[in-house]
């Protein structure tokens, strides 16, 4: 059992001009509104009353210019759209537009707005409204770095519904499929085991630094369809950034609203609807079926107070066992194949299982969150996930493996995540998260009561069945908690973030290759006689030395 902790205390002082507009955190999940207000000769406007409305849930809530005519609405909810206006609208001109709809914002950036007021006398009194929410520039960054929307997420065609085809279209991501138990996601340039995956906030690497992929899990732990934005940072240049140093591949899933939105969607395909050849050459399809189902739902609870939103996910998948056919494996003949078999049954009185097998892969995730309105100055949301997979495996394709000698991958993901947004004053706001995560892995041979077979043929060529060498014991649990209090404080043009984050994790890890022991021989005729030419013994799996 391995245990580790990082914490950090955060402090840093932030620039909030128009150059420099905000910060941005590792593992945001919400955004940023920034609005500054004028008159026309661009003096800034303070004590100047504002609205901000989210139409899908109905919170509005008011914010008052500082010093320096600047407020900042932290915390707020990704995407939209917004509606932003002046709070007192009665001295505005009926011919000039006094609010400015559907504002959308990036997740973990900050969008920036101006509005432009024309004095009244030596007060900051709104007379009327020349000009209102011009958008100055577009989303402000701390860094490289790339923001995937809900829209863009949808419109990448993804065969295995993953959000790792969306990120391929950045040419900062490489994504190499031919990793086997991949895909392999490389960001600029770094080893993919550098990187940091966040969903709702909560880490959801492979601690162990087992794993090839973006995540913990042999599929994608989360159905494409929950994801309402991604936001990929890249060398950000903010102390509150840290845990990775290729990129942080930060999720938010999406959210109930006052309206019930959902679908439901299944896909189909298998070797008789691929096409047999092209141009002539044969593509030599093996028999395989895959289907995937699952739907969504999202609507009030409580209008304009209380949300939900859910998701499920179903995978099935069967296909060849081996990537090659016999005839590809060098020195091995399905004569040789055979005879092992007959042997194992008559001779050891066990199935070795075929070479030529199917394996059935599966997944299935669920989500569940929910939103609450407490009140305009406070927010908070709660998310359950859970992905659980099974995946057959074999590691070395250039043997021929019986079916006894595969394994099977089970991975199970639970994690929980609670955050509350605050806004105690126009000018300090502050953000709680507690997050956990726990992932199960077992690796358990299809066979598990025998021991590892190796027969080596005169021809070169090996046959191997029997319980996985390196699958004899084999466990490995992670669990991470993590806690985060960060506060922000707006002073005229300058923002204050002072907070504390820690992440403790442990490892829990068994690993007994051989335990069962591996016998070899050199030959068919010895493996029939019963002749082993090698025995090779890794220990108990008891801790008693056994004869």
């Amino acid at each position: 059992m391995i245990n580790f902790r990082r914490a950090a205390i955060i402090a840093a002082l932030v620039s909030s001009t128009a150059l420099s507009a905000g910060m941005a955190m590792a593992q945001s999940t919400t955004s940023t509104l920034r609005v500054r207000v004028m008159d026309a000769a661009g003096a800034d406007l303070a004590g100047v009353s504002v609205t901000i409305e989210h139409v899908p849930t109905g919170r509005v809530f008011d914010r008052v210019t500082n010093s320096a005519g600047v407020f900042s609405a932290k915390g707020l909810p990704v995407g939209g759209p917004y509606i932003v206006r002046l709070t007192d609208q009665s001295r505005a001109l009926t011919d000039a537009p006094s609010s400015f709809e559907n504002i959308r914002l990036n997740l973990d950036e900050t969008e920036s707005l101006v509005l432009r007021a024309r004095r009244a006398g030596a007060g900051d009194v709104i007379e009327e409204v020349v000009v209102t929410a011009q958008r100055i520039m577009g989303t402000l960054r701390t860094g490289a770095g790339r923001d995937f929307s809900q829209r863009q997420i949808e419109s990448v065609p993804s065969i295995a519904r993953d959000f790792v085809s969306t990120l391929a279209t950045d040419s900062k991501i490489l994504v190499d499929y031919s990793v086997p138990r991949g895909p392999a996601v490389s960001i600029a340039g770094q080893n993919f085991r550098f990187n940091s995956v966040t969903v709702d906030g909560v880490a959801q690497n492979d601690n162990f630094g087992l794993s090839f992929n973006a995540s913990a899990t042999q599929r994608s732990p989360i159905s494409i369809d929950a994801i309402e934005a991604i936001n990929v940072n890249v060398a950000p240049f903010d102390v509150t950034y840290g845990n990775f140093l290729g990129g942080n591949i930060n999720i938010v899933t999406r959210s109930g609203t006052n309206e019930f939105h959902g679908g439901l969607f299944g896909f189909y395909t298998g070797d008789s609807l691929s096409g047999s050849t092209s141009q002539g050459l044969d593509l030599s399809i093996d028999d395989f079926k895959e289907r995937v189902f699952g739907g969504t739902l999202g609507g009030p609870i409580i209008k304009d107070k209380l949300f939900f939103f859910a998701n499920y996910e179903n995978f099935k998948t069967t296909l060849p066992a081996n990537s090659q056919t016999i005839d590809r494996i060098p020195g091995v003949t399905q004569a040789d194949v055979d005879r092992a078999i007959d042997i194992f049954n008559t001779v050891y009185g066990f199935d070795p299982g075929a070479f030529a097998a199917s394996d059935t892969d599966r997944d299935e995730k669920i989500l569940f969150k929910l939103d609450w309105n407490i009140n305009e100055d406070h927010r908070a949301t709660a998310t359950y996930q859970r992905a659980d997979g099974n995946v057959i495996f074999d590691d070395f394709p250039e043997l021929a493996i019986l079916n006894s000698g595969r394994y099977n991958i089970n991975e199970r993901l639970d994690s929980y995540s609670f955050q509350v947004f605050s806004s105690w004053t126009d000018n300090f706001s502050t953000e709680l998260k507690i997050g956990f995560k726990d992932v199960k892995n077992r690796q358990v041979s299809i066979d598990s009561s025998t021991p590892d077979f190796l027969i080596t043929l005169p021809s070169g060529g090996t046959i191997a069945a029997g319980g996985d060498r390196f699958r004899h014991n084999n466990t490995l649990d992670n669990k991470s908690r993590i806690f985060r209090l960060k506060g922000d404080y707006t002073i005229a043009d300058h923002t204050f973030t002072v907070g504390l984050e820690q992440e403790h994790n442990s490892v829990s890890n068994v690993f007994l290759p051989f335990s069962r022991g591996q016998v070899s021989f050199v030959g068919l005729d010895n493996l029939e006689n019963r002749v082993i030419d090698f025995l090779l013994f890794g220990g108990s799996n008891t801790g008693v030395g056994e004869d």
